[in-house]
């Protein structure tokens, strides 16, 4: 398996700026980094050369060189150093046969100190930075003298001129800014330390069609580091949801050298990803080496992965992914093929819950198609889903299955909006065999108001003594309507369906049809917009639980059922008695 990166280096090297009186700077011998030279080679460090010129008895002859002058010639043993007019030098670390390996410094200024704070100080006054306590014991015009404590340990009393600065424990520089008559303001710094961060920039997942470009950003708010050494190790292993099994394979490296690192640089690589029937995963690990300013190693890293899908991809949309009821909406399923040979596949989908596949021929089309692909081409298929209920359904993924590998596209999901009446027809016992409470129960399970419209038939018969059999209302989204009335009758076999016609808040129109009483079908309900046909679910039997609300009614309507059948007659059978004595 091999690898085509393609290397782009952008160094962005911007010297670091601080405000003023944030970090101060100090003379130092800077190391430049460690350099291995062979013989008859040179190492070039700023505007110096150094040349390997020969090795014998356990030295070796190094010539110096600045802006491609000749300067000096030394013999070096390992562990001699050599210094040039206090500006250059060479440390000797190791001689071998055919090289040697040196450590160069040059002296200069570095910002190794950052602010902390600053204290006005009378005498007698002390101020406190982190765990240390300094106090001012007296001061002249030109001077003043400081204690330095740490905890309970005394650590130095010394004098400082103005400007003049001390270092204690390697962690506090103590700086004298200003002397007044009275005052005198110290200034506390801290240790910058190094702080490389590396960023691996690419995306979360690319297909083997798709160039990764990869950009390496190394960033450096601090102590610069020198002598850098960028190294790249690209490998590919299996993806953890794929049932593939390999071992991880190293894939490519690649190094890059930087002179020094002071706040940002830029590497960016170009990777072509691997052609597999299976998903996988690209492991890219950066590191950094280099040195500071006292010779001192510095490291860091930094991992990133991305996942590789198969040759094979799936690719499943809805439009649109909200709608109102029956809106319609279109699925496209695009498969491709991005290796360079032909594949037998076989493509598999599942129509979501509360959809219909619609065509204009009124048969399903298949759930399941098999075909060739070429290589390097592409497929659609198209089909209609027409929504049946309302809510937020989840589009189930299509799998396409070829070479013993399968493949799925992401799932998606849609909404339905709009209302949903049901209709259930009951009927009521009363205490009077021959009379019967008729219920009509509407319910709004949709997200959008209704008006409905009870119209309800009575067979030849039966008289309705209480309530009509028409009526309208409003329902709500998630709220139910009861109509009720009261029939007599002496003998019944059923009662037919009851119709519901409704209309939407976005004008929508249908109806529905109950159940009929006695028979208990399924309820069906017929709905029409723009002449569509809807079913709806069952009904429900005749066990529902009546509201207390409804429970009051059916009572009040029985009070007057038994008023008008046996008080009556008796109230009027009285006065006539009473009219005949």
């Amino acid at each position: 398996m091999w690898v085509r990166i393609i290397l782009i280096s952008t160094a962005l090297v911007m010297t670091c700026v601080y405000a003023a009186g944030d970090c101060c700077e100090d003379d130092v011998w800077i190391c430049q980094g460690v350099y291995e030279i062979n013989m008859s080679e040179r190492a070039v460090i700023g505007d110096y050369t150094i040349k390997l010129r020969e090795i014998s008895n356990n030295s070796a002859m190094l010539v110096l060189y600045k802006n491609k002058q000749f300067i000096d010639r030394y013999f070096m043993s390992e562990g001699d150093i050599e210094t040039y007019f206090d500006r250059f030098r060479i440390n000797l670390i190791r001689i071998e046969n055919e090289s040697v390996t040196a450590k160069t410094y040059m002296y200069g200024k570095e910002k190794l100190w950052a602010k902390e704070d600053a204290f006005n100080l009378s005498v007698g006054e002390n101020c406190s930075t982190g765990d240390y306590l300094i106090s001012i014991i007296d001061f002249t015009d030109r001077s003043v003298n400081l204690s330095i404590q740490k905890g309970d340990i005394h650590l130095a009393s010394d004098r400082f001129n103005v400007e003049d600065s001390r270092i204690y424990d390697g962690l506090l520089k103590v700086c004298v800014s200003s002397l007044q008559d009275n005052y005198s303001i110290i200034e506390t710094y801290r240790p910058l330390t190094p702080d490389l961060v590396i960023n691996i920039s690419v995306h979360d997942i690319y297909q083997p069609d798709q160039v990764i470009e990869c950009g390496i950003t190394i960033q450096n708010d601090f102590v610069p580091v020198r002598d850098v050494l960028l190294d790249v190790q690209v490998s590919i292993k299996p993806d953890t949801t794929s049932n593939a099994v390999f071992n991880e394979t190293f894939w490519g490296s690649f190094s890059m050298w930087y002179q020094a690192i002071y706040s940002t640089d830029i590497c960016n690589m170009t990777i072509y990803p691997p052609v597999l029937p299976y998903p996988s995963n690209i492991s890219i690990v950066a590191s950094v080496t280099g040195y500071i300013w006292n010779g001192d190693g510095y490291s860091v890293n930094c991992n990133r992965e991305t996942q590789i899908t198969p040759y094979i991809i799936a690719r499943k949309s809805v439009t649109p992914d909200e709608l109102t009821l029956p809106e319609s909406a279109t699925v496209n399923i695009t498969i491709l093929n991005l290796r360079d040979d032909g594949t037998d596949i076989e493509l598999t989908d599942i129509v979501p819950d509360g959809f219909v596949i619609e065509t204009d021929t009124g048969t399903a089309p298949p759930d399941r198609w098999t075909f060739r692909l070429g290589p390097h081409s592409f497929r659609n298929f198209t089909y209609h889903l027409a929504a049946r209920e309302v809510g937020t359904f989840e589009v189930p993924a299509c799998t396409a299955v070829y070479d013993g590998y399968a493949v799925s596209s992401l799932p998606g999901s849609i909404t339905v909006h709009g209302s949903v009446i049901t209709a259930e027809k009951m009927l009521l016992a009363t205490l009077d065999e021959h009379t019967r409470q008729v219920v009509i129960r509407i319910e709004n399970g949709g997200d959008h108001a209704a008006d409905i419209e009870v119209v309800d038939e009575i067979p030849a018969g039966i008289i309705v003594i209480g309530g009509n059999t028409a009526g309208k209302a409003r329902i709500l989204p998630k709220e139910s309507y009861n109509h009720s009335y009261i029939i007599q009758f002496e003998d019944m076999d059923s009662l037919p369906p009851a119709v519901v016609r409704f209309v939407d808040d976005y004008g929508n129109t249908g109806s529905v049809q109950s159940n009929p009483v006695g028979s208990m079908k399924d309820a069906e309900r017929l709905g029409s917009v723009g002449g569509a046909e809807r079913t709806s679910a069952p009904a429900q039997t005749q066990s529902e639980v009546i509201s207390r609300g409804e429970l009051a009614m059916l009572l009040i309507h029985i009070f007057i059922l038994f008023a008008c059948i046996f008080l009556i007659p008796i109230v009027a059978g009285y006065l006539m008695l009473r009219n005949a004595g």
